[in-house]
């Protein structure tokens, strides 16, 4: 994996991008955002360290159809489908794996529109 920062409002990515790497958030705050037909920035959720970004949609080179942008200082770690597909050549056991899942991604009726999981910061109490 490769280390990214990214300053407070700069974008992840966008509407339309393709969708070719896996983010891990190491620090910081990303939040992801749908532009409403107004033009209003709606803001559908907060990620906080140690969630994870793209993990499906970076198999199948998905059209993105949200943004992701910085909400505070972020530090991140990038995993590209480059470095993925590399590895399946050289095992049959996770050619077979990811296989299996890319199929049960393919031509689903309600395609991933979001595709992260969530890991919720700590609170001291």
């Amino acid at each position: 994996m490769k280390p990214l920062s990214l300053e407070k409002g700069e974008k992840l990515f966008k509407v339309g991008d393709v969708s070719t790497e896996m983010y891990f958030i190491y620090h910081g705050v990303v939040e992801i955002v749908s532009t409403m037909d107004s033009g209003v920035d709606f803001e559908i959720e907060r990620l906080y360290r140690g969630s994870v970004i793209n993990h499906r949609s970076f198999l199948l080179s998905d059209e993105i159809d949200v943004i992701a942008r910085v909400a505070s200082n972020c530090q991140l770690f990038v995993y590209s489908i480059d470095h993925l597909n590399k590895l399946r050549g050289k095992s049959s056991a996770l050619e077979m794996r990811i296989k299996m899942i890319e199929e049960n991604l393919v031509d689903k009726e309600n395609a991933i529109a979001l595709d992260y999981i969530i890991s919720l910061p700590r609170v001291n109490i």
